[in-house]
């Protein structure tokens, strides 16, 4: 509900931001006389007229997100949509952040509320903006660009980890997470709670939830004291 708002709120934007350049600009046919009855610009089109008005307000890059954006909140409206909160949140923030850009070139007046309200909820207008400069969710956790592209260099790497070995040598399989014989938690969520490892992948490194191999009890806890085992 809060993206739906959201995008409704930037639609009314766009006709502000046109009405400010020429009233007429609000409206679906600017060649046919004006009325009570005259229809006003759709979401879409204000956002290709405003382009075509100000074009240094919002790049072509911009302009294409705002219209897919648009388009997922016609989805959702439809019950026709198949996203979740983790895939969400990235456009709300960034949507958000384009908001307050083109809200920002609106005349002191108008700005007068919207100013009270930013700084009432200064720390998450500050969150928001913050995310929106290059902050992603993977895997159920927020965490910069740089930090995801190191996970998965970790998850490539983690693949080759099937194997922990004893004092004595003795070698084990590892359980992956999601083993139908040992899992210990239930029900499986898609990522493990605790080191966000996929269901198939082996545990990443002191994981509260991986199972040793050798007694089945916590591996991060046992006495078994076993190591990756690199050949």
């Amino acid at each position: 509900m809060a993206y739906i708002t959201l995008i409704q709120c930037f639609e009314l934007l766009i006709k502000a931001r046109l009405k400010k350049i020429l009233d007429i600009l609000i409206y679906e046919n600017i060649d046919m006389p004006i009325t009570n009855k005259s229809k006003t610009i759709s979401s879409t089109k204000g956002i290709e007229r405003l382009y075509n008005c100000n074009p240094k307000l919002v790049s072509l890059e911009e302009k294409g997100f705002i219209k897919e954006c648009i388009e997922i909140r016609n989805s959702f409206i439809h019950y026709d949509v198949d996203l979740d909160t983790a895939e969400i949140k990235p456009k709300y923030c960034k949507m958000y952040s384009l908001f307050v850009q083109i809200h920002n070139e609106l005349d002191e007046t108008s700005n007068e509320v919207y100013q009270r309200i930013v700084v009432k909820n200064r720390k998450t207008h500050e969150n928001i903006l913050g995310f929106s400069k290059g902050y992603v969710v993977f895997r159920n956790e927020e965490m910069p660009e740089k930090i995801k592209n190191r996970f998965l260099a970790e998850i490539a790497n983690n693949k080759k980890t099937g194997i922990l070995i004893d004092k004595a040598g003795v070698k084990y399989n590892r359980y992956p997470y999601g083993n139908t014989e040992w899992n210990a938690i239930s029900p499986l969520h898609q990522f493990c709670p605790d080191c966000t490892a996929a269901l198939g992948e082996f545990h990443y490194e002191d994981c509260d939830i991986e199972i040793c191999p050798k007694c089945q009890r916590q591996l991060l806890s046992c006495e078994c004291e076993l190591m990756l085992y690199e050949e």
